[in-house]
């Protein structure tokens, strides 16, 4: 029963693997249509022209030796070149075709999956799964050369292989039939005459081929097993992570100033090291396969040309059936190799197609919703949080614990906390990166997860701690877009304060940002990256502006004019400011106090200061100690002390 079970498991698996790779082939076909047409005109050449050489010069042979017809003989030379010159020229040229149409295929190869990454929400890119199957995928193409468009090679060389044997049928079957032999014919020429010792031969050869077939599988298997090991796919990330790492020109200050180099390489060397003993247990293994079915192919191959030899001999064959037979035998042995190969190898790559399918079709968890948002006369909004909680996928640990929060249309909300009170997830919940656990958040009295989705997500411009500029042109990276209002970009930066850094450029807005792609590109501080930041998130003029730390890389001064002009920034949209320094925070009418998750303390900076027991009261208290002693001769209002005075 057991035995039973195991192989309709097996021809399970089979149908299975060849259901996902029809899906592959397709999927192929519909990403590059000219590679699959190319690649069977491929096939067709070094299929068809070895038996081009074997047959016509058999035939030449046999003219030699018997009927020596000069015309004969110059119809088939002629015939010969022609065929091979013609075969030659078109395997050039598909060939070169192809390796075209290769470099197009794994542009739009990486390209889709660039796509689907930026169109999943946030909580499925973030998922680790969805990171671990990338990277699966990453390791099968540059690590083990196995790329989508390798099916189109593996079709090629099954339609070779099948066609050799096809053909190699034809021309070697006289081979193993059984000829009459005169009644006088010697007992040597009888025993070659014997179609027992066809039969034999054949049964032999089939026997190479099979044998050659399972080497394959064998092979497959260890390739499939050491590319689905979790810690093959851990060292390569890490092998990647130090290369990526000591490539990029901006960490080659802290490298040199503390001498890394000796870290990054002992850790480099670690992950490598892991990779490539498993590579070379790899190599070892496909080795020990290799020299065994050259062995069975050499043996076997040796066999029929002694049976052919010994046949001409005893005068059976002609000098042209030697060198039709011996040659057919040979491509018949590689060509069914090649077609069993090259369906092992087919449904092993069923296995990269399951990654990258399973990758493709991961799911979006958030709800899209597909209820409208009314506009407001003045285009504000109202949002709540109504008893929220949240904790991340996969973790037991609750970051937000029963948040209630109103904020009105139009109001200035400060959020402060030390790290790890829970600011930042609050910001991600709002904006729907991630959907609370339990409770609700609503806009306008409905809840968000029945709006449209990205509706609901144009409704925020948000700055971000971990804010990401582009190498493109500063206003590209204000707008996000190609096409953008030249005066919208100048006004934008003239409010983050940066327009005059930008005007002195030499090519103004126009200058692309850091040096990765442009060798007039421009490289900014951490200040300015961030005051372009705060630009693109003016430039949206969304309903709703959020700025997460936006100023902890600006000098005091910059900080400054950046609070002095916030109100004529915001203008009229509903604004939520996070921030460490709580003397930034005095501008807006209300301030929250998180800790553990959860809403301590809200009111104004006055009321809060009142409450000498609360929270606030002892942030402040010790960040004014620290300005009173750190910060004399500031300018009026950049210090905690001066902010500190009744307004």
């Amino acid at each position: 029963m057991r035995q039973k079970n195991k192989r309709q498991g097996e021809k399970h698996s089979w149908r299975r693997d060849f259901q996902i790779l029809g899906r592959g082939i397709r999927f192929v076909g519909r990403l590059e249509p000219r590679m699959i047409p190319i690649g069977i005109i491929k096939a067709l050449c070094p299929a068809l022209s070895p038996f081009v050489s074997i047959i016509m010069t058999s035939q030449i042979l046999n003219t030699l030796l018997t009927t020596r017809d000069v015309q004969t003989l110059a119809a088939q030379v002629l015939i010969t070149i022609g065929l091979n010159w013609f075969f030659s020229s078109l395997a050039d040229w598909s060939v070169n075709y192809r390796n075209v149409l290769i470099l197009s295929m794994a542009r739009k190869q990486w390209m889709q999956l660039s796509t689907k990454m930026m169109e999943m929400d946030y909580q499925t890119a973030e998922n680790p799964q969805t990171h671990l199957l990338y990277q699966q995928i990453w390791d099968r193409c540059v690590y083990m050369g196995r790329d989508l468009w390798g099916v189109v090679e593996k079709i090629e060389s099954l339609i070779q292989g099948l066609i050799s044997v096809v053909v190699s049928i034809g021309i070697t079957a006289a081979l193993f039939i059984s000829v009459p032999t005169a009644e006088n014919a010697s007992p040597f020429t009888r025993v070659m005459a014997s179609p027992y010792l066809s039969a034999a031969l054949l049964a032999l050869v089939v026997l190479s081929v099979v044998a050659s077939v399972m080497f394959s599988l064998r092979q497959n298997k260890a390739v499939i097993k050491m590319s689905a090991d979790k810690e093959f796919s851990r060292g390569n990330r890490i092998f990647d992570y130090y290369i990526n790492h000591l490539q990029d020109y901006k960490t080659g200050k802290d490298v040199r100033l503390y001498h890394q180099r000796t870290l990054i390489r002992e850790e480099f060397n670690r992950s490598y090291n892991g990779v490539s003993k498993k590579l070379i247990a790899l190599c070892r293994c496909n080795g020990r396969f290799e020299s065994l079915r050259s062995a069975v192919s050499v043996t076997v191959s040796g066999l029929v040309y002694l049976f052919v030899g010994c046949k001409a001999l005893a005068g059976l064959l002609s000098v042209g059936n030697i060198v039709q037979y011996t040659g057919g035998v040979t491509q018949f042995i590689s060509g069914f190799s090649m077609l069993m190969t090259q369906l092992a190898d087919l449904k092993m790559m069923s296995k990269d197609f399951e990654f990258y399918f399973d990758y493709l079709d991961r799911k979006n968890v958030l709800p899209h919703g597909d209820r409208c948002i009314k506009s407001t006369a003045d285009g504000r909004h109202e949002l709540e949080f109504r008893d929220v909680s949240f904790r991340y996928p996969g973790s037991e640990n609750w970051v937000l614990r029963h948040v209630n929060l109103k904020l009105a249309a139009g109001e200035r909300l400060a959020v402060v906390g030390v790290n790890g009170s829970g600011k930042t997830t609050m910001i991600k919940l709002l904006c729907r990166l991630y959907d609370p656990v339990e409770g609700q958040i609503l806009l306008d009295g409905v809840d968000i997860r029945e709006y449209d989705y990205e509706a609901y997500q144009n409704l925020f411009s948000v700055v971000f701690q971990d804010f990401k500029l582009f190498a493109l042109e500063v206003a590209q990276n204000i707008a996000a877009d190609v096409d953008y209002d030249p005066a919208r970009v100048e006004e934008a930066l003239r409010q983050a304060g940066l327009w005059e850094r930008v005007q002195a450029m030499e090519k103004g807005i126009e200058t692309p940002v850091y040096k990765e792609y442009y060798a007039d590109g421009v490289e900014i501080s951490g200040g300015e990256a961030q005051k372009l930041a705060i630009a693109r998130a003016l430039y949206r003029q969304a309903a709703f502006v959020i700025l997460d730390e936006p100023t902890a890389a600006l000098d005091p001064i910059s900080e400054f004019e950046i609070y002095s002009r916030f109100d004529s920034m915001v203008g009229e949209r509903t604004a939520v400011y996070i921030s460490h320094r709580l003397s930034s925070c005095r501008f807006c009418r209300r301030i929250v106090v998180f800790d553990n998750g959860e809403v301590i303390q809200s009111g104004s900076h006055e009321e809060l200061l009142q409450d000498e027991g609360g929270k606030y009261y002892q942030l402040w208290t010790a960040q004014a100690q620290y300005y009173d002693e750190e910060s004399q001769g500031e300018p009026d209002g950049l210090g905690m002390a001066a902010a500190s005075e009744p307004s």
